[in-house]
């Protein structure tokens, strides 16, 4: 089985997509997304997928897991690319833009964005817009079959959006009590389906947003196990998904019960209700996604029958397709996936057929995404891709291939058992070297033989090719009991038409250059393309501008190399448009392409230039004598009002039918085409005209017909073939196209054919009257460009000379701008000087008033201090005289005491005779009170002496000051120290010639002393 695990990987290899691995399922691949994070061993990490996509060419698959990664998977080149990583995991994904690598991406928090992959197809994906405005989770998007308008819808709103304008056009809000389940654009109709949480649906118009009518919804089963009354009556069908038909006329719907419902979008009724097989489930087992995978997507990849038993079995497998109108694929809320080949029941109520079972319950299925080709399933967070054509498969088809399959491997082991036993050949002198198997149909038709020869010598006619040895030659004998290819005749081609509709696409290149027997004449192609762009295609890219770059070039020199090889198809106007679907088929091979479209012209449009440059008269004839053959009343119809085979044919010939079918419809008529003579297209033209029968009826305008046949989509490709295999068997010998017109004939080699079967005289003369004018054209272009150049000098000196006076002009303004400015700013200067010199000013006066009133305050205070210093210094001078009073007061008393001693000495003697009692003792009381008196003197000169001091100090502080009154208070103060001191050493003086007085005084002195 193919694994691939994309964790952690930004880019790698998806092996063999293409091979089939499960016969049952149709499985080809298996994508994991699990591993260990950088730096985290201990446990693995898990990404789950959550949303899948495939773009509109089926080839490229986008997925996104829970974690916001997205890997972009290209089948085609067998890779897969890690292109985006978002914060926020992804609600919903869809392609279908305008430009195919672009793709809308919705994440959890209600963001929509617009990404689009690099120009090469791959890369990193790059952010191109963020359509804001959704409050909640997006759970759907809706582009519409343009791809320029986008529905996206939350479960309270839906806005409709213009991508090209990155724009919110409209909000389509819904009511509070109801959700909205799903709003989408019906597929290839210009109308809008709202599918809300109550099973309610509506159809409104596209353009004008008007209702145009609600599908009705069926009533419940009446009979479910299990339930009770009550539970039955409350029971709906809660739709849970919702698909359209690829031409939008139907819709289908399911939900939480096994009953599929179908409408009519065109009469707004219910057409079917489709009861699921009781394999599928419970009669309550919610589906949980519905899809369409019609019979004709499943044929498309169908292989080529290479021998008859497969042509058996495909034969009864195309049959089975046949016989149902669709399949449907269903994912139930358990897990399972369902294939149910749906009968075309005429009745409202019918059963379905179980086909298959793609996966079990177990399986854990929660999305799916179904293309042409492949179908992917996401399970349990894994990503599995299957072939569609297998998955659809009936059982029944798929036990024969087993058993043939069984059958192919028993064979082959016995034969090769056989050729280890078969004897050695004897050598054969007969050698051939190669040999290549051709053949042709019995129609007469001859085919071409795509052979693989294996070995030196081929088998024929049942003989043995001789070996060297027993193994060349067991191996011989393996290929001769292996069934031989058979060629790819026209007659086989048209059994497989037959049965499948068309082609398979795998091979279609193959079959189709097998059909129309292309030469491969390089030596011509050579000759023709070395001769480079014909005059005539010169710009053809300006005429019909192409997206891709490479196909232009194409187109381009193969429109060339056909005008080189006839003139004639340099003048037809409408090659281009009738050239370009082949051109673009074969775009990879540039000498298939030409050689294809040369075929196509001389076979299919060999007569239409036989009136050139008018309109095929001839084939427009044969035509319009089909139609009024078929339908006289449409044809007088068309008379009536004017229209002729000019409108009607021209135009679906012109572009051979590509601006009235799709890509696909387009290829499945041109595979039946090729296998049928070149007059069968004009069936088709025929056909087509007969199919709108109804349409045609009911217009009047002959714009009206010119907008119809301009119209794609209008029919489909198998209506179409169908009409055109009537018209054949109806139509008589003498008006049948085939047989008026020439059978096939290929080109042929090694030089291609002229072509010639057109009015040479008319070409030529176009030719050269072209040429005139190409060349008249030139030489007016010459003078043109020459005039152009010269207007161009002038214009250019012109505009040089006014730019050069607006230069000067600028100059001198902004000179002028200059000069006013300084004068501005130099009057502002002034102003500013000025207020300045003001401002100092104020600021020295102030600055001065600050100093004087700070001098007057340091002069009263020097005052205030000199007054503390003298009222302290009167003080001390009054203390002193007070003390000096005292001292002289004592000095008295002393002299007093000493005068009464001095006559109590004279009246009594000596001191030490005295006969008084204590007379002795009073004497030497005295004489110690005489030293006392002494000592005080002493101190009192030190106090003088310091008091001394202080006045010289004091006088030498009133120098300084000029203070008449402080000299007058010096002097005072001089005066009464002098009259101190003088008093001061009188006393003293007296203190020592004094007498003492009687002892009751010198006591009472002694005392009070």
């Amino acid at each position: 089985m193919n694994k691939v695990n994309v964790f952690g990987h930004k880019s790698g290899t998806l092996g063999k997509v293409n091979k089939v691995f499960d016969i049952e399922t149709g499985l080809q691949l298996v994508v994991q997304n699990s591993g260990y994070s950088s730096g985290q061993r201990a446990h693995p990490q898990v990404g789950h997928f959550t949303q899948v996509a495939f773009d509109q060419s089926g080839q490229r698959l986008l997925a996104a897991d829970h974690l916001g990664h997205f890997y972009l998977f290209d089948f085609g080149r067998g890779r897969f690319e890690h292109v985006l990583h978002t914060r926020h995991p992804c609600t919903a994904l869809s392609f279908g833009l305008r430009d195919r690598r672009q793709f809308l991406a919705a994440l959890a928090d209600g963001d929509v964005r617009l990404l689009a992959i690099g120009q090469s197809g791959s890369g990193p994906a790059s952010e191109l817009a963020s359509l804001s405005g959704h409050s909640a989770a997006v759970t759907g998007i809706s582009p519409h079959s343009g791809g320029r308008y986008v529905l996206t819808t939350d479960p309270d709103v839906t806005l409709l959006w213009d991508v090209d304008a990155r724009s919110r056009l409209r909000r389509l809000s819904v009511r509070e009590d109801v959700q909205l389940l799903l709003a989408s654009f019906v597929p290839t109709r210009n109308l809008i389906l709202t599918a809300f949480r109550d099973d309610s649906l509506f159809l409104w118009d596209s353009e004008t947003l008007q209702c145009r009518g609600q599908l009705p919804t069926p009533p419940p089963p009446l009979q479910l196990s299990g339930l009770s009354t009550g539970a039955e009556a409350e029971l709906g069908p809660r739709y849970r998904s919702l698909d359209f038909t690829p031409d939008g006329r139907q819709l289908v719907a399911c939900g939480r019960t096994r009953q599929v419902h179908v409408w009519d979008l065109d009469s707004l009724q219910m057409a079917r209700v489709l009861e699921l097989p009781a394999s599928v489930g419970m009669q309550l087992c919610p589906l949980r996604q519905v899809a369409f995978a019609s019979s004709s997507d499943a044929v498309r990849s169908v292989n080529l029958p290479e021998t008859e038993a497969d042509a058996g079995l495909k034969s009864s497998s195309s049959a089975q397709h046949q016989r149902r109108s669709l399949a449907l694929l269903a994912v139930a809320h358990s897990g399972g996936v369902v294939c149910v080949s749906l009968g075309a029941g005429g009745g409202r109520s019918s059963g379905a057929t179980l086909t298959n079972r793609l996966q079990s319950a177990d399986s854990h299925v929660t999305r799916l995404a179904v293309t042409k080709d492949r179908l992917a399933l996401v399970s349990s967070g894994q990503l599995l891709i299957h072939c569609l054509t297998t998955a659809l498969r009936p059982e029944s088809a798929r036990a024969a291939m087993s058993a043939r399959a069984a059958a192919n491997a028993a064979a082959a082991a016995a034969a090769a058992a056989d050729a280890a036993a078969w004897p050695a050949a004897e050598p054969v002198t007969d050698r051939t070297d190669r040999t290549a198997a051709t053949a042709t149909d019995s129609g007469g038709d001859t085919g071409r033989t795509y052979t693989i020869v294996s070995g030196r010598a081929a088998v024929a006619g049942g003989g043995v090719s001789p070996t060297k040895s027993s193994k060349q030659q067991s191996q011989q004998q393996q290929q001769q009991q292996l069934p031989q290819p058979q060629p790819l005749n026209r007659k086989r081609l048209r059994a497989i038409l037959q049965e499948f509709g068309q082609f398979p696409g795998k091979y279609r290149l193959l079959i189709w250059k097998t059909l129309l027997q292309l030469p491969e004449n390089t030596a011509a192609f050579n000759a023709l393309y070395n001769k480079g762009i014909h005059p005539a295609f010169l710009t053809l890219q300006d005429r019909f501008p192409l997206r891709s770059n490479k196909l232009g070039r194409v187109l381009q020199r193969s429109l060339s190399c056909v005008a080189f090889w006839s003139p004639l198809f340099g003048e037809a106007d409408y090659l281009p448009l009738l050239a370009f679907p082949f051109v673009k088929l074969f775009q990879n091979s540039q000498l298939h392409s030409m050689e294809v479209l040369m075929t196509v012209l001389t076979n299919w449009c060999g007569h239409w230039f036989e009136y050139f440059p008018n309109p095929p008269l001839n084939i427009l004839a044969i035509i319009e004598n089909l139609i009024a053959y078929h339908d006289k009343e449409l044809y007088a119809h068309l008379c009536a009002r004017g229209v002729t085979s000019e409108i009607l044919a021209w135009p679906l010939l012109q572009t051979l039918l590509t601006e009235v079918l799709t890509r696909e419809e387009w290829l499945s008529v041109w595979d039946c085409l090729l296998c049928h003579p070149p007059g069968y297209l004009l069936y088709f033209v025929a056909g087509f005209t007969l199919l709108s029968r109804g349409p045609l009826l009911r217009a009047t305008e002959v714009r009206e017909f010119e907008l119809y046949y301009r119209q794609p989509g209008c029919l489909g490709a198998r209506d179409l073939v169908k009409q055109a295999r009537q018209l054949r068997t109806r139509t008589p010998p003498e008006i049948c196209p085939c047989r008026l017109l020439p059978a096939f004939a290929p080109l042929g080699g090694p030089q291609y054919p002229l072509f010639n079967r057109y009015p040479v005289f008319i070409v030529d003369y176009q030719v050269r009257e072209r040429d005139r004018l190409r060349e008249e054209e030139r030489r007016y272009l010459e003078e043109r460009r020459a005039l152009e150049t010269a207007q161009r000098r002038s214009e250019t000196q012109r505009a040089e000379e006014a730019a050069w006076c607006r230069q000067q002009e600028l100059l001198l303004a902004a000179e002028e701008r200059r000069r006013a400015m300084l004068a501005q700013e130099e009057t502002t200067l002034r102003e500013q000087r000025r207020q300045l010199a003001a401002e100092q000013r104020r600021a020295r006066v102030d600055e001065l008033a600050a100093l004087t009133a700070q001098r007057q305050r340091l002069r009263a205070l020097q005052s205030r201090h000199r007054q503390v210093e003298a009222q302290r210094l009167g003080d001390q001078l009054g203390r002193r005289q007070r003390q000096t009073a005292a001292a002289d007061l004592e000095d008295d008393i002393i002299d007093d005491e000493a005068d009464g001693l001095d006559d109590d000495y004279d009246d009594n003697g000596s001191p030490g005779l005295m006969p008084q009692s204590g007379g002795a003792s009073a004497g030497f009381g005295l004489v110690s009170e005489l030293e006392g008196v002494c000592q005080d003197n002493g101190r009192l000169e030190a106090d003088v002496g310091r008091l001394l001091d202080r006045l010289q100090a004091a006088r030498d502080r009133l120098k300084t000051s000029g203070s008449a009154a402080v000299r007058k208070q010096k002097s005072a103060l001089n005066a009464g120290t002098a009259a101190s001191l003088q008093a001061a050493v009188a006393a003293a003086a007296a203190n020592a010639e004094g007498h003492d007085d009687d002892d009751a005084t010198t006591t009472t002195s002694q005392s009070s002393y």
